[in-house]
């Protein structure tokens, strides 16, 4: 049964290391690309909408932020939407308007980033739009950076370096360098023609005259589905490495579940957009990014996890002793067992099979574009670079919750051939 385990395997990661090898290959491209050094004289008017719920310990500070920045605070308009807030979000932001003039303050009684998004988009008049959550916050060159993309007419939109702000735990650890690794993908999917399929929601940035024409639909993954629709039009979307925003994510595991869980559901309504727009999308969109950057994911884990779980199962009764377990978890969970590996195949213990081959490249892969993100984008705190040594449980994890998100997405779906949104 085993070997029959390994084989399946070995054919489902064949995948997983192709798409491997073709984001080694685009970051690499990328760091051969010059980039523009074009000087901006005068700078555009720029909009930015905030939906803000519940956000009264948020808005003070980050309108402070804003108001750091260096751009010429003549080309800012701030439009805060207060969407259902319970707390005092809108009188706060109101009183924050005698202190910022391009400040204004709006309110909707509807919940829903997306709801008070669009209703926002209708006070906008600048050429640009920057869309911000609450809890982000920018460094100071952030926004005048931002501009030099759109000298390109075929950007509809960019999306900023989001580095995490409350490194506080394990957890935020592992999320730090996941979103280093996004932030280095993203570098390399700008190469292609429509530019990166992901765009990070917290803090990104549009022409308004295209963003006004697809505007948002109400999903948690809002962000990439009005990505798509722009790039469907033919407009690129791609990443500014040099406009850095902060965030903070989940430091517990029940909100971290609560938030993955959220964003898988409303990925699998993305669908729609991809069924929708195929004839209008360009070949890397239709045939690379979307089918194998968005919804790969999903098969992927229902094929690997369960076999995993099954590979674990049948060889712990060979760990004879406490210390022969202890040894066997170290292995498994963490690179470490890839080195533990190679050495015995080195040296002749082990015979080398095809799921060793596929299984030890994607491992490698994997931890080498983190490690590389992380040392590229400076983060020097030791911590972060011990972590991924583990971080196989925790993408083992994620994969899980991938799995039950479907789970739950069908158990309330009757129909599944109805569940697209029209």
């Amino acid at each position: 049964m085993i070997e029959v385990v390994e084989t399946i395997l070995t054919f489902a990661l064949i995948p997983l290391v192709t798409i491997q090898i073709s984001w080694i290959i685009l970051i690499t491209l990328s760091f051969l690309r010059k980039n523009s050094t074009k000087n901006i004289k005068n700078f555009p008017e720029v909009s930015i909408l905030i939906p803000a719920h519940n956000e009264e310990k948020n808005i003070p500070e980050l309108l402070e932020n804003i108001n750091s920045l260096d751009y010429p605070k003549d080309k800012l308009k701030v439009f805060v939407i207060d969407n259902a807030s319970s707390d005092k979000t809108y009188e706060i932001s109101k009183k924050l308007e005698k202190k910022y003039p391009f400040l204004k303050t709006l309110r909707i009684e509807q919940k829903g980033k997306s709801i008070a998004l669009n209703y926002g988009l209708n006070f906008v008049k600048s050429e640009f739009v920057l869309i911000m959550d609450a809890d982000t916050r920018l460094e100071k060159n952030s926004l005048k950076n931002a501009i030099k993309y759109f000298l390109d007419k075929k950007v509809g939109g960019i999306t900023f370096r989001i580095k995490v702000k409350n490194l506080s735990n394990i957890l935020t650890y592992l999320q730090n360098a996941e979103y280093n690794f996004n932030n280095l993908l993203r570098r390399g999917l700008s190469l292609l023609k429509e530019g990166t399929v992901y765009i990070w929601g917290c803090a990104s940035m549009y022409r308004t005259k295209i963003l006004k024409k697809v505007k948002f639909r109400e999903l948690a993954t809002e962000d990439i589905d009005t990505n798509l629709r722009i790039q469907a039009l033919g407009k690129k979307i791609v990443y500014a490495e040099d406009c850095v925003g902060y965030t903070v994510v989940p430091d517990n595991l029940k909100i971290f579940v609560k938030q993955r869980i959220r964003w898988y559901t409303n990925s699998f309504l993305i669908l729609d957009v991809y069924k929708k727009y195929f004839k209008k999308m360009n070949f890397t969109l239709k045939f690379y990014s979307v089918p194998f950057l968005i919804f790969f994911w999903l098969p992927l884990s229902l094929i690997t996890v369960p076999l995993n779980l099954y590979s674990i199962y049948y060889w712990i009764p060979y760990q004879t002793s406490a210390l022969d377990l202890s040894i066997y978890f170290l292995n498994w969970f963490s690179f470490f067992g890839i080195i533990n590996g190679i050495y015995n195949v080195i040296i002749g213990k082990w015979i080398l099979k095809p799921i060793m081959i596929v299984g030890y490249f994607s491992a490698i892969a994997t931890f080498s574009l983190i490690t590389f993100s992380l040392l590229y984008y400076k983060e020097k705190n030791w911590k972060n670079f011990i972590l991924p040594l583990f971080a196989f449980p925790y993408f083992l994890f994620v994969n899980i919750l991938y799995i039950i998100t479907f789970l739950i997405f069908l158990f309330r779906i009757k129909d599944f051939r109805t569940f697209w949104p029209r």
